[in-house]
């Protein structure tokens, strides 16, 4: 696989080996050191992602003897459920079904049984959607020697779901993220070491897609990034990994 098409004005030094294309990164101003920034949600931000995370934790904490269940309507939305007053009965021999509120228990013997809830009273929990942009994560870098910022890896953008699957994706393009950066104790740039994973050439993604692709898709659409940093000594340590498929 070669380099994404939008890493090439920085990517140099590049290996390829069993699905994996590695390579270190320069500025076009020859140097090879950056100062690193992740995207960060504003207190704003936040403000608007609350309803949800406090509704999703809310339904997560509810314990024994009360259940949850959730599953999708007539329209395919999801929907999530509390189960009160359950009557719990241990699963043995009949099937569980999509629609069946089921639970590990540990019994009076201190075993784990699966049981599933034989009655109970079923209220809705209303989780409200995240905003599109809740989903992104970015990372940029800054050359340290003429400042000229490259992005690093956004998932609104690159990676086989971004390219490919863009429809099944809840993600707002117009969103312009806030970037923080990333202190490291010595306060020094550091330089970047990438790995790309993929089909190893455009004929194999086409056949495996069905379809036909250009280089600059196939390079951007790959399904996993590792991305390392390097110290002044020579220490690498990662920086981020992503699973984009």
């Amino acid at each position: 696989m070669p380099i994404p098409n939008y890493l090439k004005e920085i990517g140099f030094n590049e290996t390829r080996k069993a699905g994996r294309t590695c390579f270190e990164a320069r500025c076009p101003c020859g140097c090879e050191k950056f100062h690193i920034y992740k995207n960060k949600f504003t207190k704003e931000e936040k403000a608007l992602m609350k309803p949800h995370d406090d509704a999703w934790r809310f339904y997560c904490n509810v314990s024994y003897p009360d259940g949850t269940q959730y599953k999708r309507d007539e329209n395919g939305k999801w929907r999530h459920y509390i189960i009160k007053e359950c009557v719990w009965e241990e699963i043995k021999e009949i099937e569980t079904t999509p629609e069946m509120a089921t639970d590990y228990v540990w019994n009076e013997k201190g075993e784990l049984r699966l049981y599933y809830v034989k009655s109970g009273v079923w209220e809705e929990l209303e989780i409200p959607e995240m905003p599109p942009f809740a989903s992104t994560e970015a990372y940029k870098a800054a050359c340290s020697e003429c400042g000229r910022e490259f992005i690093l890896f956004d998932n609104r953008f690159y990676g086989y779901d971004a390219v490919l699957a863009s429809e099944g994706m809840k993600r707002d393009l117009e969103y312009k993220p806030t970037y923080a950066q990333k202190k490291f104790k010595d306060g020094k740039p550091r330089r970047l070491f990438f790995q790309i994973e993929n089909f190893d050439t455009l004929e194999e993604f086409c056949k495996d897609m069905e379809e036909e692709y250009d280089e600059v898709t196939f390079s951007n659409s790959f399904s996993w990034i590792w991305v390392y940093i390097i110290d002044e000594n020579g220490k690498k340590s990662k920086l981020f990994e992503y699973e984009t498929a």
